[in-house]
């Protein structure tokens, strides 16, 4: 067949592309005029028509230049509804929530591993106490042992919400109040004649941090923290006392530890903003 005597027709549904590719950008339309007029030149000097043409583009020493501006670059996801690393870099904090959610629950979950161990193998006598001139050990493990189940499941409905509402202020307070605890326990442990364990003086140690921080940082999430312990925690306060604290119960653990969150939330705390 002839094709020098007529341009070859281009079909309808290419024409329509054609015409969506040209309305891109102006980059594109360049793209489209440069290779529209090689095509015109080519099939002009060519009698061959288009097997020559074709021919010619693939031995053509100077390609259009024309087309420089390649565009802005498309992000590789943005056909999956929303840039999700760009998100997540904007707001750590959302990735962070989860695991911090159930920081309590995993550290929950040691102290009743060691009490199922404990009863239903030692029979209730594989304590992990702190005593008087024992182990140091004692210091670390004592707040995940206990004296049965009751004592145990008592400290847990305590430990989680008073746990929870600390990390609402973020992790690294969360680890202060542990710090915290830790460091007043060591003088109970080397001065104090009687041992303890549990999780109590954690739980007044949390209890210690939400009283007083928000009058230290005058935030409204601070003073609401603070303000709603108070309502519904301030009956737990009276065992800080030994005259009011029930016989057998470590009133010195608690107060250690309720010193340790105090002493955490004056590390931690943040400067309240001037008005």
């Amino acid at each position: 067949m002839d094709y020098s005597s007529s341009q070859p027709e281009t079909p309808p549904i290419g024409r329509a592309s054609l015409s969506l590719f040209r309305r891109r950008s102006p980059a594109a339309q360049s793209l489209t005029a440069c290779g529209t007029a090689s095509l015109r030149a080519r099939q002009a000097a060519s009698p061959n028509g288009l097997e020559d043409h074709n021919r010619l583009l693939s031995n053509d020493p100077k390609p259009c230049t024309q087309f420089q501006d390649p565009g802005p670059a498309i992000p590789a996801n943005l056909f999956c509804g929303h840039d999700t690393d760009a998100i997540a870099a904007q707001d750590p904090s959302m990735s962070k929530l989860p695991s911090s959610l159930l920081l309590p629950p995993l550290l929950l979950s040691i102290a009743w591993g060691q009490e199922l161990i404990d009863q239903l193998v030692f029979g209730g006598h594989w304590n992990l106490a702190m005593l008087p001139g024992g182990s140091i050990l004692g210091v670390l493990t004592a707040p995940f042992s206990h004296g049965g189940f009751g004592h145990l499941i008592s400290n847990s409905l305590w430990f989680l919400p008073l746990s929870w509402l600390v990390l609402a202020k973020g992790r690294g307070d969360y680890l202060a109040v542990w710090i915290g605890v830790y460091a007043t326990a060591l003088p109970v442990w080397l001065f104090w004649p009687v041992g303890s364990h549990g999780l109590s003086g954690v739980i007044y140690g949390l209890l210690g941090y939400l009283l007083v921080i928000g009058w230290l940082e005058k935030r409204p999430l601070s003073l609401l923290l603070s303000l709603g312990c108070l309502f519904f925690y301030g009956g737990m306060l009276p065992a800080l006392l030994p005259l009011l604290s029930p016989a057998g119960v470590s009133w010195i653990g608690h107060a250690s530890g309720f010193v340790g969150g105090v002493l955490a939330a004056l590390a931690i705390h943040r400067e309240p903003t001037p008005a």
